[in-house]
């Protein structure tokens, strides 16, 4: 009986050891988004990804057949040009030309202040997004009134990459 416990207590150790999952921050460059002539109510600012999962496994020196997921650390939307209580709510998503629109984050009232983080979405998997030649963030946001200057904000990045 002690030889078939240290037999299987063996085996898990060695299951567990080669399964092991370690994750590496990424920060990410700011983007930005920006538009005018904006109304009241929901408006749609969009901003070709420049994030490119290459240059991650390259910045982090990992290869791509070992990571397993990447997914949002925190993001957080700085007011660079934005007049006070102007927005009222935000809603980030990503999407590519082979994959479906996914929530990202969403601040629902925004307190106004020149930065914020967004409450984070569960479980999303950005590397399917990241790989696709074309890809999007989009960041929709209600306006509390018409907006005919440009307001301008950038999304502030930080990753997760578990390999």
């Amino acid at each position: 009986m002690k030889f078939n416990l240290l037999t299987v207590a063996f085996f898990a150790f060695i299951l567990t050891s080669c399964s092991s999952n370690e994750t590496k921050p990424f920060v990410v460059d700011p983007i930005t988004f920006s538009g005018e002539l904006l109304f009241e109510g929901p408006n749609t600012l969009q901003s070709e990804n420049t994030i490119k999962a290459k240059y991650i496994y390259e910045q982090i020196d990992v290869k791509p057949n070992e990571i397993k997921s990447i997914s949002c650390q925190k993001a957080a939307i700085e007011f660079t040009n934005v007049p006070e209580n102007l927005i009222e709510s935000v809603l980030l998503q990503i999407v590519s030309k082979n994959h479906e629109m996914i929530t990202v984050g969403t601040q629902s009232p925004v307190a106004y202040g020149t930065k914020f983080d967004l409450q984070l979405a569960e479980e999303i998997d950005l590397v399917p997004y990241l790989k696709d030649q074309e890809c999007f963030w989009v960041l929709d946001a209600n306006l509390a009134e018409d907006q005919m200057d440009e307001i301008s904000m950038k999304l502030h990045l930080t990753l997760d990459v578990s390999h």
